[in-house]
């Protein structure tokens, strides 16, 4: 079963005082402010789905976050997959739960789901162009 967000988790990023901190903090923000992502991530993650029982995976919101991650470190998602288990800043930014840990595979299971057009362009927003220029 997925969730679009995750509510409980903290709306404010485990600070440090360095740039990538306040980079991901402003990212953050702005996609705080455009909710309607989360909607269309979901959509790309809900297309395969069969029934809607189990275990909860990874929020659509933590999907879309652990992806902009990835092309913010420029990393494979084996790398991805471990600082999402070191870090406290990148797992407060992916707004994953403490019992959460994606692996690789899963990463990459979920991430390839989404769809060029949610992510590069949806109703003339560019997620990636805002985000991460």
């Amino acid at each position: 079963m997925r969730k679009k967000r995750n509510p409980q988790c903290s709306m404010e990023l485990y600070y440090i005082p360095h740039e990538i901190c306040s980079q991901l903090s402003g990212i953050s923000q702005w996609l705080d402010a455009h909710p309607q992502f989360n909607d269309w991530i979901y959509e790309d993650l809900s297309s395969g789905d069969k029934q809607n029982t189990g275990r909860n995976g990874l929020s659509a919101e933590s999907v879309l976050r652990a992806a902009l991650l990835k092309l913010y470190l420029n990393c494979d998602y084996d790398y991805l997959s471990f600082v999402l288990m070191d870090s406290m800043l990148f797992r407060d930014f992916c707004r994953l739960e403490p019992n959460q840990h994606p692996s690789r595979s899963s990463l990459h299971g979920l991430i390839s789901l989404l769809t060029a057009s949610t992510l590069v362009k949806k109703n003339g927003i560019s997620i990636i162009k805002n985000c991460c220029s």
